[in-house]
């Protein structure tokens, strides 16, 4: 939803690209570039304080894993500073081979902004990224190359996010602590996919969700006091 206008909506499909909505999503148009983008697979979007959108691609959970072999490898991030008019191509972002799975940026898992600094996260097949001038140039705050699952900014500006088996916070958007631990309380070292969120009616309250290599549940956590000390719900 965009955050100016809560009429205009953005999505996108992993096999039709980006689409457009006027009318709070009761209609929708495809995107006009969407014939000659580089690729449709889209897989994550947010937007930044200043109001450009970005794009995530590549079926990362998909076609890495080793569980399909229909999943789209991606390009990269796709980025618009016109409202979503027009979109280009992140040339940071764009991997030496998309189809090697160990490429930092072969498929984007997640996409975040921070609401009061001009920086924007990715999390990918190798890792977070981050950029501080609008995707000219990204780097690694984090010394990790497992999977960037997920990332959430809660209203206070607190950065929340799950890198390989691990989750990591940062209190001013740049330097990442790792909260990880097998002690009563902590955030539990887990492998497989997962995801994270803060509730935003209160930055205190976050929530995390993982699953078994099944597919199946493992667990849902939840913490009250921002992230410091989780239990099982």
């Amino acid at each position: 939803i965009d955050k100016d206008n809560s009429n205009r909506l953005y999505a996108g499909a992993v096999a039709g690209g980006i689409w457009l909505s006027d009318d709070r999503g009761n209609n929708w148009r495809e995107h006009p570039q969407n014939a000659s983008l580089e690729c449709l697979a889209m897989s994550c979007v947010t937007q930044d304080k200043d109001g450009n959108i970005y794009f995530g691609t590549g079926e990362g959970f998909y076609f890495f894993s080793g569980e399909g072999s229909a999943g789209i490898p991606g390009e990269g991030i796709y980025k618009s500073s016109d409202n979503g008019e027009t979109f280009e191509l992140l040339a940071a972002t764009r991997p030496d081979n998309p189809n090697n799975a160990n490429d930092g940026w072969a498929a984007v898992h997640s996409l975040d902004s921070h609401p009061t600094q001009n920086i924007v996260y990715a999390g990918t097949v190798s890792g977070l990224y981050m950029t501080q001038d609008g995707g000219e140039t990204c780097t690694k705050p984090i010394n990790s190359s497992g999977d960037g699952y997920d990332i959430s900014i809660g209203s206070n500006g607190v950065v929340h996010t799950i890198v390989g088996s691990r989750y990591y916070r940062s209190t001013n958007g740049i330097d990442f602590e790792d909260k990880t631990g097998n002690n009563p309380g902590d955030f539990p070292v887990v492998g497989n996919r997962k995801r994270i969120e803060v509730a935003p009616s209160n930055p205190a309250y976050v929530y995390a969700v993982a699953v078994l290599g099944s597919g199946c549940l493992n667990w849902v956590l939840q913490s009250k006091d921002g992230g410091d000390t989780w239990m099982e719900i």
